[in-house]
């Protein structure tokens, strides 16, 4: 017998959110958009325009993201808490405030402190975080501390100005087969100079 293994909903999420915090229009192939279904809803309410087929997902988005009142994490099919970290990077650039309200784990906000490196201007109050968009973000040196945090620093770093370094990307590894190839397929300037550093370009 033969199968097919089904497509990761999170590497998948992670590319759509790139995509909406850098703008461009991107097709995703061999996904089903059900799986998606919070992202998805997020994604266009800050204003990414989408479409979905039977198995693939196509994202536009142009200019700054919009604000979100309240992102709340939920259980499938609901807005996932692996999807929180890179989604508040997307928002850190929103031209209002926006507000997310992890229901899952604890401890999600632990890498709020790398994200502000960039000149992010985020608060957080138990499990509320409070994002106000700033006009723009500045390369930095970050560190990653776990995989979607490592992935929502990238995301950073390529709607930053100038050059990130993401330091401890090995973590990033554990959940992509490879982030730079695929992102770099897409047009952004993001390798790995070590095992376990990548610099991420941007001007």
């Amino acid at each position: 017998m033969e199968y097919t293994t089904a497509s990761d909903r999170i590497v998948a999420g992670t590319y759509l959110a790139a995509v909406a915090g850098v703008g461009g229009e991107v097709v995703l192939r061999d996904i089903n958009s059900s799986c998606l279904e919070g992202v998805i809803l997020v994604l266009q309410e800050i204003g990414s325009d989408i479409i979905c087929g039977d198995d693939y997902i196509q994202i536009s988005s142009h200019g700054r993201p919009k604000p979100i009142p309240i992102i709340r994490t939920m259980p499938f099919p609901g807005f996932p808490t692996d999807m929180q970290s890179q989604m508040m990077s997307v928002l850190m650039m929103a031209t209002g405030t926006s507000k997310i309200v992890e229901d899952i784990f604890e401890g999600r906000f632990q890498n709020v402190k790398e994200q502000l490196k960039f000149g992010a201007d985020i608060q957080i109050d138990g499990r509320e975080a409070t994002i106000r968009g700033v006009p723009e973000l500045y390369g930095t040196d970050v560190y990653a501390s776990e995989l979607r945090g490592g992935a929502a620093l990238i995301i950073a770093g390529l709607m930053a100005k100038g050059k990130t370094n993401v330091h401890n990307s090995i973590h990033i590894q554990r959940g992509y087969e490879d982030i730079c190839r695929d992102l770099s397929n897409l047009g952004a300037e993001v390798s790995y100079i070590s095992e376990n550093n990548l610099v991420v370009s941007s001007t």
